[in-house]
C-alpha cells in the first residue's frame, strides 16, 4: 500500500512509519523558521521505506538545531537524519533548504539536503536541493553534502540529480568534507554518482588528523576513506570551491572510475589541488543544450529525465515542469487513469 502525502503532518507521520512506501500528491511549504523540521529516523530506527516525489516539491525546510543521530554520537541534519537498506527517494525537490548546525562540542556531524547519514543501500534519482547547508564548528569530524551528507555503509546510488546549495563547515580539531552531491564516503563503500550536476560554492575548514585524513572539498563529492566510487557523466559548476587543505572541481581525491566529467573552468580554487579536476567548459558553452548533448552526452528527448529550460539556460527534471506534448499527456493521462480506475469502478457500482 502506497500512502499518499498532502501536507506536513503526513511528511512527519513518515518518522511513525519508516518502513513505508509514500508519494507526495502536493508541493508542501514547511513554513521557514517559523516551523522547524524535524530530520526522520535515526541510525536505530533508520528510514527504510520509498518516498516519490511525483514531481512535486518541499519548501522552505528549515532547522538550525541538528539531532543526535543515534550512532558514534554524532549529530545530523538532513530531510533524513538516517537511512538504511531499502531505501529509495525519487523525483522529489527541495526547494530553499535553510540548514545549519548551531551545536558545539566534541562530537561528530553530518549533513546532507536529502540525506544526512546513510547507513545501508540507498537509491535516489530525479531529486534536486537547492538553499544553504552549514556545518557549524565542531570539534570532530564533519562531512556536508548538497544531497548526501555521509555514506557510512552499503552501497549509494545517485541518478539524474542536480544541486545548488551553498556548503561550509568547521571542524577544529580533526577534518571536514565537503561536496555538491555527497560529503564523504568511509572507506569500502560503494558510490555511483550518473547523470549529475552541481551549482552553488563549497568552504570547508578542519585540520589534518594523520596522512592522508585531511580537510577536502570537491564540486562533486568531498572525500572519501578507500571506497569504491564510480562518477560518469557529470558536471560541476561551482563559482568558489576552498579547503584548509585539499580541493579540486570534482573531487579533492584519487577516484575509482571517472568517465566524461566537466568543471566550469572559471571556478575558484583555495587550498592544495589535488585529486579529480575534470574537463574544462566555459560559461558560454554550458549555457547551450548543444554542449550538454555532445559532451556529457545527456538527451532531452520526451522519454529522458532532463529536459532544456532556456529561462535558466540548464538542465531541467522533466518530472517537475516541462512543455507538455502529446507523448507526455497521453503518459500523464495514462498514470492518473491507473491510479484512479478502482475509485471510479467503485463509484459505478454503488451508483447502479
Amino acid at each position: 500500500m502506497v500512502t499518499e502525502i498532502t501536507n506536513r503532518a503526513g511528511l512527519e507521520a513518515i518518522a511513525s512509519g519508516l518502513s513505508g512506501d509514500y508519494i507526495l500528491m502536493d508541493d508542501i511549504d514547511l513554513g521557514g523558521s517559523a516551523t522547524p523540521w524535524t530530520p526522520i529516523g535515526i541510525e536505530t530506527a533508520p528510514f527504510v521505506g520509498t518516498l516519490d516525489g511525483n514531481g512535486h516539491i518541499i519548501s522552505n525546510v528549515y532547522c538550525h538545531d541538528s539531532v543526535a543521530s543515534g550512532y558514534a554520537g554524532g549529530y545530523v541534519i538532513g530531510l533524513f537524519a538516517c537511512t538504511s537498506t531499502g531505501a529509495t527517494i525519487s523525483n522529489l525537490g527541495l526547494s530553499g533548504v535553510d540548514f545549519v548546525n548551531v551545536r558545539t562540542g566534541n562530537s561528530y556531524s553530518w549533513h546532507g539536503g536529502l540525506v544526512a547519514l546513510v547507513r545501508g543501500n540507498l537509491n535516489v534519482s530525479n531529486c534536486y536541493v537547492t538553499g544553504n547547508i552549514n556545518g557549524g564548528s565542531m570539534a570532530y569530524g564533519q562531512s556536508v553534502g548538497g544531497l548526501i551528507g555521509n555514506v557510512d555503509t552499503g552501497t549509494c546510488s545517485v541518478n539524474s540529480c542536480w544541486s545548488n546549495v551553498t556548503i561550509s563547515g568547521t571542524s577544529t580539531t580533526r577534518f571536514t568534507s565537503g561536496g555538491g552531491v555527497v560529503g564523504y564516503v568511509v572507506e569500502a563503500k560503494n558510490v555511483v554518482l550518473t547523470d549529475c550536476y552541481t551549482l552553488g560554492t563549497i568552504s570547508v575548514v578542519g585540520t589534518t588528523l594523520y596522512s592522508g585524513i585531511t580537510p577536502k572539498a570537491g564540486g562533486i563529492i568531498g572525500s572519501s576513506g578507500e571506497s569504491t566510487t564510480t562518477i560518469t557523466d557529470c558536471v560541476a559548476l561551482q563559482t568558489a570551491i576552498s579547503s584548509s587543505h585539499d580541493v579540486n572541481r570534482i573531487a579533492a581525491y584519487a577516484i575509482t572510475s571517472v568517465t566524461n566529467v566537466y568543471a566550469y573552468d572559471d571556478t575558484t580554487l583555495v587550498g592544495t589541488v589535488t585529486g579529480i579536476s575534470g574537463t574544462d567548459v566555459s560559461a558560454a558553452n554550458y549555457a547551450t543544450k548543444t554542449w550538454w548533448e555532445t559532451y556529457p552526452g545527456w538527451s532531452f528527448d520526451d522519454s529522458s529525465a532532463w529536459y532544456w529550460d532556456s529561462v535558466t539556460s540548464l538542465p531541467k527534471l522533466r518530472v517537475f515542469s516541462v512543455p507538455i506534448t502529446k507523448t507526455l499527456l497521453h503518459a500523464k493521462l495514462l498514470s492518473w487513469f491507473n491510479r484512479h480506475w478502482v475509485k471510479l469502478s467503485i463509484h459505478e457500482q454503488v451508483m447502479r
